[in-house]
């Protein structure tokens, strides 16, 4: 079994303030701060990637919605970091013939403030399976404490069988390379959606590090020399150095 929910990247990024995020505040950062997350997520990321990953993830046709770019930190961070990396995995584990069984978990818990950004969080899907609703006091909907029924009852026949699905029930199919069918959990009914994050996820598996192999050494090569040569930088290093021993040999 394996999944993911719907904004995993905003428990961690709240804890970033210095990148101008905060649980606080609705963290409507600019464009200069998205790239300031980009290049903290990815240090070696050189500019030609930083300018991919800036022009993928921000929404072109909301550029005057003030969480434009806090939008797009939060899902390029949740792409890179988890949900790319669950799907990739479970596609490598349904190659081989291994049974894999996905999720996405899209609900977010009513006991959260109402004017919270951070949708749905980081392992928001625990409270659900560990049945945290039914604790007294809690303050839960209706909704929820049937959701969590539900889920309990999935994860319960996983671990007993290994399927989660009730006998002669396919209500959630197995996740594979045609279809990459999963399920998508809240307090709707349960519904089966496909291909979870295809394009962005092949945007860093086929194109961003193909981009930055390509491109690495456009950055480091200077301008050519006299006579159309190119110079390399270690060598014009060698070159100053030689010269300014050369210059205090002359000088004693």
């Amino acid at each position: 079994m394996a999944g993911f929910t719907s904004n995993e990247a905003s428990y961690f990024l709240v804890r970033q303030p210095s990148l101008g995020f905060s649980a606080s505040t609705n963290s409507f950062i600019n464009k200069t701060q998205y790239i300031n997350t980009i290049r903290a997520l990815l240090p070696t990321l050189n500019d030609f990637g930083v300018d991919a990953v800036t022009f993928e993830y921000t929404d072109w046709r909301g550029l005057e919605n003030p969480a434009v770019y806090r939008d797009a930190a939060e899902n390029m961070v949740g792409d890179y970091s988890f949900k790319c990396p669950v799907i990739e995995a479970s596609l490598a584990r349904a190659r081989v013939g291994g049974k894999v069984y996905m999720y996405q978990f899209n609900h977010v818990l009513s006991t959260l403030p109402p004017s919270t950004w951070t949708g749905v969080l980081h392992s928001s899907e625990t409270t659900m399976v560990f049945g945290l609703t039914m604790v007294p006091n809690r303050n839960f909907t209706l909704e929820e404490e049937r959701l969590a029924m539900e889920m309990m009852r999935l994860w319960t026949n996983f671990a007993k069988t290994g399927n989660p699905n009730d006998p002669g029930s396919e209500t959630w199919p197995v996740f594979n390379q045609t279809d990459q069918s999963y399920i998508v959990l809240d307090t709707q009914p349960v519904r089966v959606a496909q291909w979870p994050r295809a394009r962005p996820c092949a945007f860093w598996r086929e194109y961003l590090w193909q981009l930055q192999e390509q491109t690495d050494g456009l950055l480091w090569k200077p301008a050519a020399a006299a006579g159309g040569v190119q110079v390399s930088l270690p060598s014009l290093l060698y070159i100053h150095v030689g010269l300014a021993i050369l210059q205090l040999v002359n000088n004693h």
